[in-house]
């Protein structure tokens, strides 16, 4: 049975009451700190206390320290009023049946800590009051604040509804639930409770008016659109109803980010020459349109046209969770086009049997992605063997595959800014670097700070690129490594930060 909205929130909610008369508002130190949705169109900061607004250029703002300093004549300005403090409200206690019946809901979950969330909650505060009753909308803060109290202060400006501050468990359902790794995100609800958008914080963003309200993902047809452009740059008319019986890729790129390697490219088009059961479309990232029909011209495959990659692209990188360019995603045949490979360019480049599936090892020469993950997305263990013999490396490579089968969903990484929570994927990826000339192996050894003495034998390096923080482990031997991987994932692995430019 599918859940209901007061399954997900509670019984009970909490709204805002009557401002209380028992507390005294510090208005001086309030607008001392006040943070500003402006950046200074002097000095690119964000702008603290006094703001000052161009009488000349509605959109030209300055801090008060470039206020002070500059020497513009031809400007003059006039200092922005700072709101007054919220004043600390009282709380009172609503029935989540009565008070969300008929009503898309909003899960807003954020928190004071956040720079992001304190950015964005006066613009969805302006968005709420304006469309609440148009939309039939509610909105129900989900605090990640550490404390009773700073969770209180940031819902005394909230205009809407909030989960008990101190129902810490349902908090963490939620997050679990809907696979929120940070803040603020935004998920929309139908009234019964069904998911309708996992976040659409971006969106809101870009829709102040509620124009594509309640922002339902679009079909695959109406992401990619109605038209190609083939390799001539000539325009021909898209038909993926012709195309269900075909395993699709996109191939999410640039000319300055494309496969880091020939052979993806090589492989890829031999993979189309010889099966008329896969059809690829390249999804442009492209800044110019010369890059673009440059890009076209070296491919023998079609692509979307350059006036529509950039929103296809953003649309389909946001449904299918694509997490860095390039990629190349791969949809199984038939009407639900069931995901394959969300990255496999790694999979392509190496060789591997069509129709790619994802690889659980990966060697680094091809790119960064192991298991449809980037290595930027989970922790990661890369071991460096290019100094084995064939025989020893082939053993080495069995020994990973066993780690990465038993790689399992890590639930919970927690850092001084919060935590996140991961049901999906593996809880570890694995990468194997067995030649010396690629640019990924450098990098990852940079970030380890090692010279080439300290890389002339083999060696494995552990990655937690959300910490910034990494490990240098002497030697290959697979139970040494298991050992590593167990410690880090029991909090016991002594760690040292991670050397960046």
């Amino acid at each position: 049975m599918a859940a209901t909205l007061v399954d997900l929130v509670g019984p009970t909610l909490v709204r805002n009451g009557a401002p209380r008369t028992d507390v005294v508002v510090d208005q001086v130190a309030y607008e001392a700190t006040y943070e500003w949705r402006h950046v200074c169109d002097m000095c690119g900061s964000q702008i603290i206390g006094a703001r000052y607004a161009c009488d000349q250029d509605a959109n030209y703002d300055v801090c008060r320290a470039c206020h002070a300093a500059a020497s513009t004549p031809e400007r003059t300005f006039t200092e922005a009023p700072i709101p007054s403090k919220p004043v600390p409200r009282t709380k009172e206690t609503v029935a989540t049946a009565s008070a969300l019946h008929g009503k898309t809901v909003l899960l807003y979950l954020g928190a004071l800590a956040c720079e992001s969330c304190r950015a964005f909650t006066p613009y969805l505060a302006d968005y709420y009051t304006r469309l609440q009753s148009q939309l039939a909308l509610e909105i129900v803060y989900v605090s990640g604040d550490s404390d009773d109290a700073t969770a209180h202060d940031a819902f005394d400006a909230m205009p809407w509804l909030a989960l008990p501050f101190l129902d810490t468990a349902r908090k963490a359902a939620l997050a679990q639930r809907y696979h929120v790794h940070g803040t603020p995100t935004l998920i929309v609800l139908d009234p019964t409770g069904a998911t309708i958008n996992a976040n659409v914080q971006d969106k809101v963003w870009v829709d102040p008016q509620g124009l594509s309200f309640p922002y339902a993902p679009k079909t695959l047809e109406e992401m990619l659109g109605t038209d190609v452009v083939d390799q001539d740059g000539h325009t021909e008319a898209l038909e993926l109803e012709s195309m269900l019986h075909k395993t699709l890729v996109l191939y999410f790129a640039a000319a300055t980010a494309k496969a880091p390697t020939d052979d993806f490219t090589t492989h890829l088009a031999a993979t189309c020459a010889a099966n008329r059961l896969v059809d690829v479309l390249y999804v442009s990232a492209d800044d110019t349109r010369e890059e673009y029909d440059a890009m076209v011209a070296s491919m023998p495959w079609r692509a979307l046209p350059y006036d529509v990659a950039a929103s296809a692209l953003t649309e389909l990188a946001d449904a299918f969770n694509v997490e860095s360019l390039p990629a190349a995603l791969v949809l199984g045949p038939g009407p639900d086009r069931a995901l394959i490979n969300k990255d496999a360019i790694g999979a392509i480049a190496s060789g591997s049997s069509f129709p790619w599936p994802a690889h659980s090892v990966v060697d680094l020469r091809f790119g960064p992605s192991a298991n449809g993950y980037g290595l930027n997305s989970k922790p990661t263990l890369v071991t460096f063997c290019d100094k084995l013999e064939a025989d020893a490396l082939a053993a080495h490579k069995a020994e990973m595959s066993v780690l990465a089968a038993e790689a399992r969903p890590h639930h919970a990484a927690c850092s001084d800014h919060g935590c996140s929570h991961d049901t999906d994927g593996p809880s570890m990826l694995y990468f194997v670097s067995s030649t010396t000339d690629d640019w990924l192996r450098a990098k990852v050894h940079d970030m380890a700070n090692l010279d080439d003495d300290a890389c002339d034998q083999p060696h494995a390096i552990l990655l937690d690129m959300h910490q910034r923080r990494l490990l240098v482990h002497h030697g290959l031997d697979g139970a040494s490594l298991r050992d590593v991987v167990a410690a880090f994932h029991n909090h016991t692995l002594e760690m040292q930060p991670m050397h960046l430019d």
